[in-house]
């Protein structure tokens, strides 16, 4: 089992801000799943999965998808 956390880009929302989703893979088989936030392309590390910065906001994106990461 894997988890990985991506910007998806081609889901763009009016003010240029990307959907981030959840992909679960298990034995080859991918789920997708939103997790309702949006972020800005320079605010988002895909190296890490994970929001740039120590912001307040940053934190809470990052605490929402170690909580994430936990449940699944």
């Amino acid at each position: 089992m894997s988890v990985l956390f991506y910007a998806r880009k081609s889901m763009a929302n009016n003010q240029g801000e990307y959907p981030i989703y959840m992909r679960i893979t298990i034995a080859g088989e991918r789920f997708e799943i939103g997790t309702k936030r949006f972020i800005l392309s320079e605010n988002w590390s895909a190296e890490t999965g994970r929001m740039k910065g120590v912001s307040s906001n940053a934190r809470s994106v990052n605490t929402l998808l170690e909580s994430l990461l936990s449940k699944a």
